[in-house]
């Protein structure tokens, strides 16, 4: 029976987690930056949720679907897209967009979606 329960439930908790990443190719602007912005520093590298406080480059873009995680994890995609981010060299990200949805399974899980930009500070 717990054989039987394992297989059933084991496609639910593993889905498919689409990280996708582009990176900026192009001469690197004066990129947009801020006097005062709001940082969450609970992820791997800094989310800002607008441009930062200093100048920056932009290394790429980092797109995340089907990101499965139990209810009580909120970040939805973030938490993939700051690792795919981190991986790539990055120093923060912007959030450019950020969505969590209950799953349509019975299994207590999130289905999220996030877009950020990885940055490089100079």
């Amino acid at each position: 029976m717990k054989a039987l329960f394992l297989a059933c439930i084991t496609p639910v908790l593993c889905s498919c987690t689409q990280v996708n990443y582009t990176a900026y190719v192009g001469q690197q602007q004066d990129w947009p930056f801020a006097t005062g912005v709001v940082v969450q520093r609970g992820f791997a590298l800094p989310v800002y949720q607008g441009p930062p406080d200093r100048p920056y480059r932009v290394l790429g873009w980092v797109r995340v679907e089907n990101a499965r995680g139990a209810l009580w994890r909120k970040a939805g995609g973030v938490e993939f897209a700051v690792k795919e981010a981190a991986k790539r060299g990055a120093d923060a990200v912007i959030l450019l967009a950020n969505s969590s949805n209950p799953s349509e399974t019975l299994a207590p899980l999130r289905e999220g979606h996030a877009r950020v930009i990885a940055i490089k500070f100079l």
